[in-house]
């Protein structure tokens, strides 16, 4: 079984497969449509030189799907960073729409797939053609509109890249066929690969929780993401989606940095990096203090995630008393640092912190654990978890049936010799009988 599993963000998506080893690739979710004045499709290449070989660095690609009638595709796309240095229209992720119903998101689990492929093609070895996608989507996503997600991802696809030319100049082009998919949600994959190692062995430190509710929060750009289990049984009611996360974070902390000083309007990436570090560039090797509006953007955005979430928990009968455990992850549960001299800073907490602090604050008897990297990666893990967990269990069942295929085999010769010599047996006998 050739994989690509995909973990689609707001701000960028990442993707690994069986042919990566387990690496992690990241593509800024940015893209502009390169088309005609009249929004025709244009499939002239883009006229910017390549400043490196990095593919990443210079997606521009034509996606095709065979059969397709709906006016998504052809398409002309540039994604990546390289999007920052061509005159388009950036298009990127809505935070208040569903992924399901936002075209850029398909173009965006396809990319990753041929992204894939072509790094094993340009490595010099043959890509599969035939992929399994493993996916995450929100739990209100995966519970109404997953069949509607996976009838439009399968296909068949060909995919060129405009950048990268063969021997005789013409791009180099990807064609596979999406067969299958394994669709689950995002906060439950961040359970899995807290429970389990790369290895797929249960983490030894985790045996302890057997037998407690876990709630799962996942903490992401545009949504917060909610799913309690025991042992690793998920409880569908339990699966909950808010509508706010990380970016209406960002929003609010640049509204309060105007308050403080309208001078300072920070927007686009400057706001990226003041939020990641808890620190505004001014100018070279220059920087403010935002300390203060940042931790006020952040608790404020904790107080609106939690009292949404426990607005739906509570009309679905259940509130924090029924959990014993919290498990952050996404970017969401990431504090606000930089490294400066080799030395990490913490300059503000995280939104995980805060909301942890608040649903404390209805079930004192709460305990945060702590997951085994970085927060941003643990739906990507269980994703990459999941996928060889299934390919150890497909190689098992195939070696299973070849065990019963040999044992039938070998039951049939010994049936067979057994009747050739009940038939050697009948002879014999009856011409001794016929020599009496």
């Amino acid at each position: 079984m050739s994989f690509v599993a995909i973990d689609l963000g707001v701000s960028s998506s990442r993707f690994t497969s069986n042919a990566r080893g387990g690496n992690c690739i990241s593509i800024p979710n940015r893209m502009t449509l390169v088309e005609n004045g009249d929004g025709s499709f244009d499939p002239k290449p883009i006229d910017i030189a390549k400043d490196d070989d990095s593919l990443i660095n210079n997606i521009e690609v034509i996606i095709e799907k065979e059969g397709c009638t709906d006016g998504m595709y052809p398409r002309h796309i540039v994604s990546g960073p390289l999007v920052a240095r061509f005159n388009g229209i950036s298009n990127a992720p809505q935070m208040q729409q569903g992924k399901v119903k936002q075209n850029i998101h398909y173009y965006n689990a396809i990319m990753c797939v041929a992204c894939d492929l072509a790094m094993t093609a340009m490595n010099g070895a043959i890509p599969d053609s035939d992929i399994t996608v493993f996916v995450t989507l929100p739990p209100d996503d995966e519970h109404a509109s997953k069949d509607e997600f996976v009838q439009k991802l399968k296909g068949n696809y060909r995919v060129k890249f405009l950048r990268y030319p063969d021997d005789n100049g013409v791009p180099v082009q990807i064609e596979f066929r999406i067969s299958h998919m394994a669709v689950t949600a995002e906060s439950k994959m961040a359970v899995f690969s807290w429970m389990y190692g790369m290895d797929l062995k249960r983490r030894p430190e985790t045996l302890q929780y057997n037998g407690n509710t876990i709630l799962s929060v996942d903490i992401g750009e545009s949504t917060t993401d909610f799913y309690a289990s025991k042992d690793a049984r998920f409880f569908d009611k339990s699966g909950i989606s808010v509508k706010t996360g990380c970016g209406a974070a960002k929003s609010r902390f640049s509204d309060y940095m105007y308050e403080t000083d309208s001078s300072v309007r920070i927007t686009g990436d400057r706001l990226d990096d003041a939020f990641i570090e808890g620190r505004i560039k001014l100018g070279f090797g220059q920087y403010s203090g935002c300390v203060k509006e940042l931790m006020k953007a952040k608790r404020e955005i904790a107080r609106k995630i939690y009292d949404e979430f426990s607005a739906q928990l509570a009309g679905r009968g259940m509130n924090m008393s029924n959990f014993d455990l919290v498990l952050m992850s996404g970017g969401g549960a990431m504090p606000s640092m930089y490294v400066e001299d080799g030395v990490q800073k913490t300059t503000v907490d995280s939104i995980a912190d805060y909301l942890f602090e608040l649903m404390k604050h209805q079930n004192n008897y709460l305990v945060k654990l702590e997951y085994p990297g970085t927060p941003r990666s643990a739906n990507i893990n269980g994703l990459l978890i999941s996928a060889r967990f299934k390919e150890a269990n497909d190689a098992k069942e195939i070696r299973s049936k070849q065990q019963e295929a040999e044992q039938a085999k070998a039951k049939a010769e010994m049936e067979k010799c057994s009747n050739f010599n009940s038939g050697a047996e009948a002879s014999g006998a009856a011409v001794e009988n016929t020599a009496g």
